[in-house]
């Protein structure tokens, strides 16, 4: 099955600031999020500025995924303790999945496991970089087997 667009996630979206970056730089975006209050701020804000290819929806990233499958081509998760834009104690770290986790659902759901990488920020300069260290924040590439 092949797909002419690229349909992205933010999971725990709160405000938006990434799910809107990514849309206007030409993803079709879905932000999910349980706060009610930051999606209606994420809303209000797309609404105001035009910002294309963007919906929100105040639901769990475990309910999304069994109604949509397979439906998104990237998966992003924001940092709360990094970046400070969520309140403390918004995730829920018992539920966080470590790569080598993420890595097998991957390849139980068809996909090939093309790269991992760690994640890094600096919030003085407010640079992110790639690195080899996946312990806390990290990126995963797949691709559909055919």
């Amino acid at each position: 099955m092949t797909r002419s667009l690229c349909h992205d996630i933010d999971i725990g979206c709160g405000g938006g600031i990434l799910a809107d970056s990514m849309a206007r730089a030409g993803a079709t975006v879905t932000g999910i999020d349980l706060a009610g209050k930051a999606l209606k701020v994420a809303q209000l804000h797309a609404m105001e500025a035009g910002t294309p290819n963007i919906a929100y929806r105040e639901i769990s990233a475990e309910a999304m995924a069994q109604e949509a499958p397979g439906s998104f081509d990237t998966v992003t998760v924001g940092a709360e303790y990094v970046l400070n834009l969520l309140p403390k104690g918004t995730h829920e770290y018992a539920k966080f999945i470590r790569p080598s986790e993420l890595a097998l659902h991957c390849r139980h759901a068809g996909l090939e496991v093309l790269h991992s990488r760690g994640m890094s920020y600096n919030p003085i300069t407010r640079r992110y970089w790639l690195n080899q260290d996946t312990s806390v924040n990290y990126l995963i590439a797949t691709r559909r087997l055919p």
